[in-house]
């Protein structure tokens, strides 16, 4: 499914919205590293972080992200909406651990 915004979106915007995505992603990669006490996710880096639309869709992921995980990303964020999406508001924020 397109989005008709993104079907006319130019290449300079893309790029810098592509690269923003992917620096807040790296960013938040680089707050698990800092907060995190298990060597699971400091030494061996098992975790990720992506950005998705208000539908599920991956529009952004980390530079150190697992492959894997981002082949679920889409699905974990459709069984939220699909759980919790009558009771969602603006500024709710869910955190999945799958």
């Amino acid at each position: 499914m397109t989005t008709p915004a993104l079907d006319t979106i130019d290449p300079i915007t893309f790029t810098v919205l592509r690269n923003g995505f992917r620096a807040m992603c790296t960013q938040g990669s680089a707050l698990v590293e800092r907060v995190a006490w298990g060597p699971v996710i400091t030494q061996g880096r098992d975790y990720s972080v992506g950005l998705l639309t208000g539908d599920g869709r991956l529009v952004g992921h980390g530079t150190v992200d697992i492959t894997p995980h981002m082949g679920t990303f889409e699905f974990s964020v459709n069984a939220v909406v699909e759980d919790f999406g009558d009771e969602m508001e603006p500024g709710d924020v869910f955190i999945i651990n799958d």
